[in-house]
């Protein structure tokens, strides 16, 4: 019994700090209330990269990002979305299909958007999701 716990505890540990949790991360920045005027997507390049397959466009993912900060600094901060699935439903697939799918990749990782505010800055906490079966699914 032990043996297993410490096992469980490992793999937790492992998943949350590995380089790929980390580079999914950096998605965060592409969350509403995470946009500021200084807000660049450089941050999230390497998730970018992980992911370019993944993309319906990749080519225009540049002006999608430009068009998605614009539109939410230009929204007062009590109507950003507070959740993923608020951000997604404000996330055309139509108009913005690298964007959604970016912002579905970040809601589908095992992790749990916590929006944490601070004086000036706004950021999403990420906590990891506790399953004790996912270790019956890896």
């Amino acid at each position: 019994m032990a043996i297993l716990f410490l096992d469980h505890l490992i793999n937790d540990v492992n998943l949350r700090f590995s380089k790929h949790s980390k580079e999914v991360a950096t998605l965060q920045g592409i969350f509403p209330i995470n946009i500021t005027s200084s807000t660049t997507f450089s941050d999230i390049e390497s998730a970018i990269c992980l992911y370019s397959d993944d993309l319906p466009n990749a080519a225009i993912l540049d002006e999608e990002l430009h068009h998605w900060k614009t539109r939410w600094l230009q929204t007062a901060e009590q109507e950003k979305p507070k959740s993923l699935s608020e951000a997604l439903k404000n996330c055309s697939p139509d108009n913005l299909p690298n964007v959604h799918v970016l912002l579905k990749i970040f809601a589908t990782f095992p992790f749990a958007p916590v929006p944490v505010k601070d004086q000036n800055l706004h950021f999403v906490d990420l906590t990891i999701i506790f399953d004790p079966h996912r270790l019956l699914r890896d």
